[in-house]
């Protein structure tokens, strides 16, 4: 992922989205930002946040600002500060919709909010089904199935903890890469003791 990082600021450099707008589209903007979690460089992120966002369509600017300085802080694990600039987020646009309630739903889960976590997955389901199952990548709906099972292992509501734990590390391990990276890379299963 970190390979991919000077071909994006290659991209943003060159203005090279400048055949469809002279604006940044906000899809890849957010597409940008998980480039950098992937690649686990907070401060690309931060570079990205300052020295593009003035680029995106104005109508769309403030809440896509908002989420990336979420992501941002999320990927500092700061995830109080990640909550008060998603809190700050009030758009209905899907893109940034969903994965603020996914990011959200993360950010509890960090924090031990485990009943916040376990109500933003169910909104994170219904908002999957609204928008229809060939709507949304397979890998985001097993993560949340998979996120969700392992919020009821937390919080005791398995019985036999450990045995459902190793049962959900298998699944985790024939999960998409998707879904085995976003678990590894957010050290999502380190609070399961």
């Amino acid at each position: 992922a970190k390979k991919t990082l000077p071909i994006v600021d290659f991209y943003l450099q060159k203005m090279l989205y400048n055949d469809v707008s002279t604006l940044l589209p906000m899809g890849s903007f957010v597409s940008f930002l998980y480039y950098g979690v992937k690649a686990g460089d907070a401060e690309w992120i931060k570079k990205l946040i300052e020295k593009h966002s003035c680029e995106l369509h104005p109508d769309k600017k403030e809440y896509t600002i908002n989420f990336a300085w979420g992501i941002y802080y999320g990927c500092k694990e700061d995830y109080n500060k990640a909550l008060s600039y998603y809190s700050k987020i009030n758009s209905s646009e899907s893109v940034i919709s969903e994965n603020t309630k996914s990011e959200v739903m993360e950010c509890h889960y960090h924090l031990g909010n485990f009943d916040e976590a376990f109500s933003y997955s169910e909104a994170v389901l219904r908002g999957y089904e609204r928008k229809g199952k060939g709507n949304i990548p397979r890998w985001g709906i097993e993560f949340v199935k998979l996120f969700r099972e392992l919020l009821k292992i937390v919080t005791g509501k398995q019985l036999e903890k450990h045995d459902k734990f190793e049962e959900l590390k298998l699944k985790i391990a024939k999960a998409s890469p998707q879904v085995q990276f976003k678990f590894a890379n957010k050290k999502i299963l380190s609070k399961v003791k």
